[in-house]
Parts: C-alpha cells; structure tokens; sequence
C-alpha cells in the first residue's frame, strides 16, 4: 500500500503540469490572434477555417455573385448570397490575374492552373485538362448551349476546352498558334475568317483560324444575325478605331470609322455588346456607345434580308444615325461615327470606389447593366504604397448602359478571405438574380 501511495502521489503532478503547458499554449494561440485581428483584421483570422482548397462539396447553393480575386498573397474563388455573406475557397489562378468565371442555368464555370470545374447547387465537377499547360494564359470564357468554352494559350500553343455541362464532360481542341476573336452568338461559338465569312467553332472543330489582335479586331460581340468586332483604339483624339459589321449568313461587311472626343490612355477595348440598337463597350475606365441600328446588313449576297427583329433596311430602335449605312462590301468610304461617354465605371459611390479593371474582367453584363466592384480601403503604410491596404467594406454595383446611373446592389459587409492587399481579378452575378432586379 505504501508503495503504490507513493506513486500515486509521484503520478498526480504530471496531469496539472500538462495543463499548466496547455493554457501556456493557448495563451499563445490568443495573444497570435489578437495581434492578427489587430492588424488584418478578425475575419482575416478565419481564412484558415473557412477558405480552404476547393473540394467536390463546393457548390453555388444561394450565391448570386461571384468572384476570382487574391487576397494577401492568396488566391480565392468568393461566393457571396444576397445578405451579403462570403463562402470562400482557394483556388489558384490560371496565368497572372486572368482566371474568369461565367455563369448561367448550366451553373458557374472557372477554372484552375490543370482544372476545369463546374459547379452546381451543391456539389463540384472537376475536370482535369490534357496535355502540358506549364504557364498557361487564360484569354476568354463563355457560356454555350452544352455548357461551356475557354479560351486559353499554353507552352503548346492555343486551346480551346469545351465543357458539356449534361455529360459532364471535356473536350480539348488545339488550333495550334492561332489566336482568333470569339463571340457568343446565342450559345454558338463564332469567330470570322480572314476570307470574312463567319464560322461556328465547336468541340469538332479542328482548323480554328480568323481574325484577332494581329488582324485588327481586338474584341467581338455577337447581336442577332450580325458579328461586330471592335479594334484598337488610337492614342490620338483626330484619329479613328475601326468597327466592322458582318452578316453572319451571307459575310457581307460594313465599316465604321469611331471618332472620340478625347485620347484615351489605354488602347484595349473590352466587353462589347448591344442593346437597343447602341454598341457598347468599356475602355479607360468609362462605358463608350455608338448607334449601330438592328438591321440586318443589305449590298452584295446580303439579298436584303431581315433584321434580328424582323424589320428590313435601315436600323431602328436606338437610331440608325451614322451606322445605319456605310460600305456593305467594301465599295464607300467607312462611316464616321462619334463615340458617347455613356456611363462612368470609376469616382466614388457613396463611400466605396469601384474597382475597375476591364481588362481583366472585373465587369460582368446582363441585359442592359453591367456589374463591377467596389471597395472601402485604409492605407495602413503610406510608405509602403497602395499595395499594403486594408480592406474595410465590400460592395457590388451596377451602372445602366442607357441611363448611366451607378448603384450599389450589394453590400458585402462580412467576409472569410484576408483584408490586407485586395485584387479582384473577375466577377460574374447570377443572370436569373441580375434579370428579376
């Protein structure tokens, strides 16, 4: 008995001593994460909990907007639901800030450094892509009537990956070093030849050549029966940017000479589209329109069909103004037409300053909106520059391509990434959500 008193009595110490080195470490463990919250702020701390690779179980669920950003030197995909919460996950970037996403009733496309995903309401598809892409560049997303299309250049050259969103399944299409425009008329995937007939691109295609940054257009749109392409902007005031029309059925081509009424300091236009009768698209930061009509285009082979909208000859709706005639074969001098500063992507809203930047793809469309980012950020270190900031409020705003009105729609008011040194590379909203407001 004496003897195992003894080591009873010798045993005992030991459970306290563990617990005494147990509350040391948990000390520790508080006093780290005061001093995190203290610097990057209490949700920063979560990310740990809450944003971890992404996983099969990685679904939309009540998400109606999406984002691709870096957050403190991470990479994330952002979920956020319409009171204003984040789920977040990290995913890394396909080439330097150039990962998109695209959604529509197929669910929400985007992808990673090997992988396509696909996500559904509650659960992930992830797609792996064949071949070497070390250091691949991801150039243009779209929505298609299977699913999905990317546009992306690799070490071997260009690709095209259509995703079947019913099979659930990968197509890989190499159109060796050709890098044409593409537009996305009605679900089809179109880009126009250098012989100037446009062409449907899909998973059987194979010979994908046209025309691109190196033959004058830099961004295509599709509006009913025509392809309009958009080329580079002249760093002069006098000078003019070519846009050029064609009828998808027939090739017939007219020609637009655009005017501005300022220089501009970037060259890329980005994210065109029509609505009412006025092609938009965003550059330096404000949302430029000329009037292009509805007609469809009339002169040689064209045979004077009907428009989109049933009307024949001249445009309508948002007038025809200069665009309603022109060379419809390359016969007349181009049109002159003046570019409208249609709306501002930039200044502050309220207390938040949009985050805007085209050329990545930080604005989304739907119908006659477009929606972008904003931000309320504190430098913490002046002499470090803008890129050690705090992230304090997160918003999604819209601005109306007709009106020009801006608003916020959303407020992000609590989020699962890190504050510090925020990048939002790419936004897409739910089109349902975005077409009930």
């Amino acid at each position: 008995m004496g003897q195992e008193s003894k080591k009873t009595a010798s045993a005992k110490p030991a459970p306290a001593g563990r617990r005494k080195q147990l509350l040391r470490n948990w000390g520790a463990v508080a006093l780290a994460a005061i001093v995190l919250g203290a610097i990057f702020g209490g949700p920063a701390i979560t990310k740990y909990l809450k944003a971890p690779p992404i996983s099969d179980d990685f679904g939309i669920e009540d998400a109606i907007a999406a984002m691709r950003l870096d957050a403190d030197g991470t990479s994330y995909l952002v979920l956020v639901n319409p009171q204003g919460r984040t789920r977040s996950v990290q995913l890394e970037e396909r080439g330097f800030e150039r990962s998109r996403i695209a959604w529509s009733d197929a669910g929400l496309s985007t992808g990673g450094p090997t992988d396509e995903y696909l996500l559904g309401a509650k659960s992930l598809t992830r797609l792996p892509l064949p071949g070497d892409l070390d250091r691949s560049t991801e150039w243009g997303r779209f929505a298609t009537r299977d699913g999905f299309a990317v546009q992306m250049s690799t070490q071997e050259g260009q690709r095209l990956a259509f995703v079947n969103a019913k099979t659930k399944q990968l197509t890989s299409v190499k159109p060796e070093y050709a890098h044409p425009e593409l537009a996305n008329c009605d679900g089809e995937l179109v880009a126009v030849g250098e012989d100037g007939h446009p062409r449907t691109i899909d998973a059987g295609s194979r010979d994908i050549s046209g025309l691109g940054t190196f033959t004058g257009v830099q961004a295509m749109t599709c509006d009913g029966d025509r392809i309009i392409g958009i080329g580079e902007i002249p760093d002069r005031a006098d000078s003019t940017q070519t846009v050029r029309i064609w009828d998808r059925a027939s090739g017939a081509q007219r020609t637009l000479d655009v005017r501005y009424p300022e220089a501009l300091s970037r060259s890329g236009p980005s994210m065109p589209f029509v609505n009412d009768g006025r092609l938009y698209w965003a550059a330096d930061r404000r949302l430029w329109s000329i009037p292009v009509g509805d007609a469809a285009l009339g002169g040689a082979g064209a045979g004077g069909s009907g428009a989109s909208g049933g009307a024949g000859g001249s445009g309508a709706s948002g007038g025809s103004g200069a665009a309603g005639s022109g060379a419809a074969g390359g016969g007349s001098a181009p049109t002159i037409a003046e570019a409208i500063d249609s709306a501002t992507l930039t200044d502050f809203l309220d207390d938040f300053e949009p985050v805007v930047g085209t050329d990545q793809g930080v604005l989304d469309r739907v119908g006659d909106r477009v929606y972008g980012v904003a931000a309320q950020e504190k430098y913490i270190d002046d002499r470090r520059g803008p890129g050690f900031d705090r992230l304090d409020r997160l918003a999604i705003f819209s601005v109306d391509a007709r009106t020009g009105e801006r608003r916020i729609v959303l407020d992000v008011d609590t989020l699962d990434f890190p504050r510090r040194n925020l990048h939002v590379h790419a936004i897409a909203v739910n089109p349902k959500w975005a077409a009930a407001r």
